[in-house]
């Protein structure tokens, strides 16, 4: 239980006491220990701690030796100032009020029931943290006593193909000569599941060394914050180490080569979902290497979805 005063007014008990998703209703008992006056509201309230990144243009006092338009532009996608920083918002989904009688809080129980939306997004490290809240509104200073709680995300349904997925390639190498494909067996995956697929690549120039074929989960975070400005790009996180695919692979121009692989995904592997404030994707991706101390890096990814429930 997290409390934000010294003073403990309720404590919470919720039903049921394990993970929920989205559509399931959960039961909020409020057990007050001693009547609590001057109240003048008191709701049960469920939603999520959103964890995101923005980016913080600086101080504009900073910026004033710079020129007006370093001042102008503080801020504004494209420039360079200031930096990136980390934060969190709290996202309201449903509440439910309290009865109130005279302005007390009335000791003893309450109970509510609050159904889940079917958007709900999964719990996910520090991107989504839910939370049921007891909120009594008073003279003063407010209370807030909450409860954290999992909600497990669910596949989609119809379960997407690996073919229905993004495949990416060419965006950020230096080289792009080689076309890819990549499929995997299913398109969802659970936290410690193993993801087997195939890749098969095809190169578009001549070729003159040899190659190392690898994969990794790759796991962008996008940040998409409502009332702040967004970073330039997603947060990107691999599971290491790479798993080999092939070594000392000769390819040849315009001909198609073909491997399977196989990885597991983490036990601890964070769902996808969107947010109101942030967005978590996943990707297998693949790696071409080639030889020498001048050999281009080649990468594509297919998309996966990550679920919990």
């Amino acid at each position: 239980m997290k409390l934000f005063r010294r003073r403990t007014v309720a404590s919470l008990r919720l039903d049921p006491g394990t993970a929920v998703r989205p559509t399931d209703t959960l039961t909020v008992t409020v057990e007050v220990d001693e009547a609590v006056p001057g109240v003048t509201a008191a709701r049960i309230e469920l939603g999520y701690v959103n964890g995101f990144r923005y980016h913080w243009a600086g101080k504009q006092a900073a910026l004033a030796s710079q020129g007006q338009d370093s001042l102008l532009t503080a801020g504004q996608l494209g420039t360079n100032y200031g930096g990136d920083k980390d934060s969190d918002a709290w996202v309201s989904v449903i509440d439910a009020p309290l009865t109130v009688a005279a302005g007390v809080l009335g000791s003893g129980p309450q109970q509510v029931q609050l159904r889940l939306p079917s958007w709900a997004p999964g719990t996910a490290g520090e991107v989504v943290r839910w939370e049921a809240r007891l909120h009594v509104e008073r003279s003063g200073k407010d209370t807030v006593v909450a409860e954290s709680f999992t909600v497990l995300s669910v596949a989609p349904d119809p379960a997407p193909t690996s073919a229905e997925l993004p495949l990416i390639q060419g965006e950020r190498a230096l080289a792009n000569s080689i076309l890819f494909e990549i499929e995997t067996e299913r398109g969802t995956y659970r936290p410690g599941e193993e993801v087997r697929g195939t890749v098969a690549v095809t190169p578009r120039d001549p070729v003159d060394r040899s190659a190392l074929l690898a994969v990794w989960f790759q796991q962008l975070t996008d940040s998409h914050p409502v009332e702040k400005n967004p970073t330039l790009g997603p947060s990107e996180s691999f599971v290491r180490p790479m798993t080999s695919i092939a070594k000392d692979v000769r390819l040849v121009q315009g001909q198609r080569s073909e491997f399977p692989f196989a990885l597991t995904l983490p036990a601890d592997a964070m769902p996808t979902l969107e947010a109101v404030h942030s967005s978590v994707r996943w990707f297998v991706q693949i790696k071409v290497e080639f030889s020498g101390m001048t050999g281009a890096i080649e990468r594509a990814e297919r998309g996966i979805v990550v679920h919990t429930g």
